[in-house]
């Protein structure tokens, strides 16, 4: 509602109490008044309209307005006094902001034009009003809009600093991450190296618990095997020494004890083959060990890959293991067969001597001098030159999942170099790969390779034999008694026990299986020497792996012998410990 000021004391006091008029003079005061129209307005009334034009100036006496440009708030007025609406009056332009009361509002507004109207008021004067009124509000607004850029500015320097530390923070969490990934990558690859690893250990522990339980069949096989092929090969000697050399008997007899021989020796590879133990260096004929891998060899391949043997070497003595020297061969020439196996062709074998200079010596990274050089050339598919270097690797196979270990080259190259050997591969010209080895050649004791006498020594002392097998025991007794000994033979341990307790001077010697019901062998002896330490006894058993030599010399057994044993190399052995009683009783007798 519009009141006219002249009418209102009260319009006086709101103009003399504004903070903008108080320091006019009070003409001044007396001559706005009659400009004047003071207004109460509600909550949420629109005072100007951003972009409308306006001709009045209006002053807040109570309530609260807001300023809006583009409906975003820029200030709040409320105090008395405050003033808005001056810069579109001034500048003659359209309001550039809204004005709207936030609560209930009373103010008064000046309608510039009619200034004018009014006598006395000449344009300096009217000039000078307004600068008067004016300088305080825009010196007040110019304040607030100061101290607010400033409070900006230190925002935006706030949130400039913030920036800069949270692009830091992120370079520093992108390098973080980054490293992460690459130590997750590494950790990665070295877990999948560790599963790729213990698959092959659990393949290796696996292959390894079947060759143990090869060995334990083959263990098994060669005691049951040997008894009854002991017998056989025993009997069959007794049968020859009843004959004529003149008969047809004779030969026929012969011809068994060959075959029969035949088999004890396919048991011993097989024992050899199975054996995964590591042995003492011996010396051993590199020819025999060849002989054996390649008859068990043969009987694996097929017609259309031929085995062919050059050289002249009839005997190459080394000092090796030869469980591995067999198993290095036996390698080498499964590789070679497989190589072959589904076009076919020829594996060739090589023994020859070879005087190894300094310079190929050196080449090779050994000792000059004699060396057994063993070759193996095949006519299969050859290797590949990029992986020639990687054939001797752990685990390393170009074959088929399921088909190889990666381990057969791998414990070839080791084998070979324990024993201060060495080996060379390449492809040959036309088709298939070479292999080269050299392996130092000993001179060998002429007692470890004569020929033991064909005759058979004889006695007669007393001989306990004991044997569960009674074809092994009544054979063993029929020999030894037709060698001029007093023979007892039993099946049973516990009756040898007791007939030694009995009279433990029974007995010049006692011959005993290993592997019997109640004691064994080794068990019956420690027995008997504590009932009369110097007698000697012979352990006679179907498998080498029962007992040791070297157990068997610590229980104080005088020899192991392994079945089947010839009746020439028994009588050897026996006469031997008998003969080395005697010498001992006798130096006792002569020093009493």
């Amino acid at each position: 509602m519009l009141k006219k000021g002249t009418q209102h004391k009260e319009d006086y006091i709101h103009l003399k109490s504004s903070r903008l008029f108080r320091h006019l003079p009070l003409e001044y005061i007396e001559e706005m008044k009659q400009l004047s129209d003071f207004k109460r307005f509600l909550a949420g009334t629109k005072l100007l309209q951003e972009g409308q034009r306006n001709d009045r100036v209006f002053f807040l006496l109570k309530g609260k307005v807001g300023i809006y440009s583009q409906s975003e708030l820029i200030m709040h007025l409320q105090k008395n006094g405050d003033i808005f609406g001056e810069m579109s009056v001034i500048s003659n332009q359209p309001c550039s902001a809204t004005v709207i009361a936030e609560t209930d509002v009373e103010l008064f507004s000046l309608h510039v034009q009619e200034l004018n109207q009014i006598g006395g008021f000449s344009e300096n004067k009217l000039l000078h009003i307004f600068y008067q009124i004016f300088s305080s509000a825009l010196t007040e607004k110019l304040a607030y809009t100061t101290k607010k850029a400033e409070r900006f500015e230190k925002t935006n320097r706030l949130l400039g600093s913030t920036r800069d530390q949270l692009q830091k923070a992120n370079d520093g969490l992108e390098k973080r991450v980054e490293q992460r990934t690459v130590e997750l990558i590494q950790a990665n690859k070295k877990l999948q190296e560790e599963i790729v690893e213990r698959k092959r250990m659990e393949a290796d522990l696996r292959q390894s618990q079947k060759m143990q339980s090869l060995g334990t069949l083959a263990g098994g096989i060669a005691h049951d095997f040997n008894n009854v092929l002991y017998a056989m090969l025993g009997y069959a000697e007794l049968a020859q020494q009843d004959v004529s050399e003149k008969t047809t008997s004779f030969e026929f007899l012969q011809e068994v004890l060959v075959a029969g021989k035949r088999a004890k020796d396919l048991i011993a590879q097989i024992l050899t083959f199975s054996r995964q133990n590591e042995q003492e260096l011996v010396s051993c004929d590199v020819t025999s060990l060849l002989k054996e891998a390649l008859q068990l060899i043969r009987v694996t391949l097929p017609s259309s890959i031929e085995i062919k043997m050059e050289g002249g070497i009839k005997q190459a003595l080394i000092y090796a293991d030869p469980v591995q020297i067999h198993q290095v061969i036996m390698n080498l020439c499964a590789n070679s067969c497989y190589a072959m196996k589904k076009q076919g062709g020829q594996l060739l074998i090589s023994l020859d001597n070879q005087l190894v200079d300094e310079s190929f010596a050196q080449s090779l990274q050994i000792r000059s001098g004699n060396y057994i050089k063993l070759g193996l050339s095949d006519t299969g598919v050859g290797i590949a030159p990029d992986i020639m270097e990687q054939i001797f690797d752990p685990y390393f196979t170009t074959k088929p999942l399921g088909e190889g270990t990666g381990m057969g080259l791998a414990v070839v190259h080791g084998v070979i170099k324990k024993h201060q050997g060495a080996i060379l591969v390449k492809n040959n010209p036309l088709a298939g790969v070479s292999f080269e080895i050299y392996l130092p050649v000993i001179q060998a004791a002429v007692s470890e390779f004569q020929q033991v006498n064909s005759s058979k020594p004889q006695g007669q002392e007393s001989i306990l034999v004991v044997d569960d097998e009674p074809a092994i025991s009544k054979m063993t007794e029929i020999l030894l008694t037709r060698l001029g000994y007093f023979v007892e033979s039993t099946v049973s341990s516990r009756e040898a026990l007791d007939k030694i307790e009995k009279d433990p001077y029974a007995y010049d010697l006692v011959l005993t299986d290993q592997t019997m019901p109640y004691l064994t062998g080794d068990q019956l002896a420690e027995k008997i020497l504590t009932l009369r330490p110097e007698l000697p006894i012979i352990l006679v058993t179907g498998y080498g792996q029962d007992i040791s030599v070297q157990r068997a010399k610590k229980i104080g057994f005088y020899d192991l012998l392994i079945k089947p044993v010839m009746d020439n190399e028994l009588a050897q052995v026996i006469r031997s410990a008998l003969d080395q009683v005697n010498e001992e009783k006798n130096g006792n007798n002569f020093s009493d």
